[in-house]
């Protein structure tokens, strides 16, 4: 495979890493793969796993890119009062363009750990030529579930009502901060991430809508991770009503953490992935 470092984008400041097949492993056009940012994390990803991404990919014909959003890694902060949220679908978009025009490819797939898996979905269902993305431990609001599976074994613990009643405990650090955001009317932590995250009907509604075009999702989870929760909860069972299901699959590595320290689990996400990838029409049967 052969990768170049480039910059790119309307004011070129973005920094990304194309990783290319060779041309005699590129028999059929694949479709452009990009990677977004993992928090602020810079292009690597988590225990390197983009680049460990990329080299499989590249390795079955694909093209694929990896890079920063402006102000992480890389690449220089944007211009402007853009917020985040909304620069990103902008920044997606001249990703795309650049393999469209270096690359000659039309159709693309998303891959995003965490932060990364909630700015694939808003891209996947805003830009049509996204054919599919892998959403690794993604989109989360609080639930019961969660909150059960949680705190369950705290209200068996000695040591926690001790902490607790000796005014030890973090708990009284969090209504403390929360009374003082509600006197000082301020938002609360769950009222700003409502405000940069879909509710749980626009989440359902995007991931049905990217299904219904002929998207196709890969849904990967660990155990551990509130969004496996929601899952469970809020989405098997209403994806079971849809008629494109078959587009959607889901995973749950269970004895990995949520960056995929260990080797072993760091292989099977990347061979999961790859193998979900390759069986994606190519371009040339649409």
């Amino acid at each position: 495979m052969n990768e170049e470092a480039l910059l790119f984008g309307q004011s070129r400041s973005l920094v990304g890493v194309i990783t290319d097949p060779l041309p005699e492993e590129n028999p059929t056009r694949r479709p452009g793969v990009v990677i977004l940012n993992a928090g602020v994390l810079h292009h690597v990803g988590p225990n390197r796993l983009h680049v460990h991404f990329a080299r499989a990919l590249a390795e079955s014909g694909f093209t694929v890119l990896r890079f920063d959003f402006s102000g992480i890694g890389d690449s220089r902060p944007r211009r402007g009062s853009q917020a985040f949220v909304e620069a990103r679908g902008e920044e997606v978009g001249e990703a795309l363009d650049l393999l469209a025009a270096t690359r000659g490819l039309d159709r693309f797939v998303i891959i995003g750990i965490c932060s990364g898996a909630d700015s694939g979905l808003e891209v996947a269902f805003e830009d049509s030529r996204i054919a599919g993305a892998v959403l690794i431990d993604g989109f989360n609001l609080p639930s019961f579930g969660y909150a059960f599976h949680v705190y369950r074994r705290r209200f068996l613990s000695p040591q926690r009502w001790v902490r607790l009643l000796t005014g030890k405990s973090e708990l009284w650090s969090h209504l403390r901060l929360l009374l003082r955001s509600s006197a000082a009317s301020e938002p609360t932590t769950q009222a700003r991430l409502r405000s940069v995250l879909p509710t749980r009907g626009e989440y359902l509604d995007r991931l049905r809508s990217i299904l219904d075009r002929g998207g196709r999702l890969l849904l990967v989870y660990t155990a551990k991770s509130p969004a496996y929760f929601n899952y469970h909860g809020l989405l098997r069972r209403r994806a079971r009503r849809w008629a494109s299901k078959q587009r959607l699959s889901a995973v749950c590595i269970e004895d990995s953490d949520h960056t995929f320290t260990l080797l072993g689990n760091q292989e099977r996400l990347v061979s999961l992935v790859h193998d979900w990838a390759a069986s994606l029409p190519s371009t040339d049967s649409g």
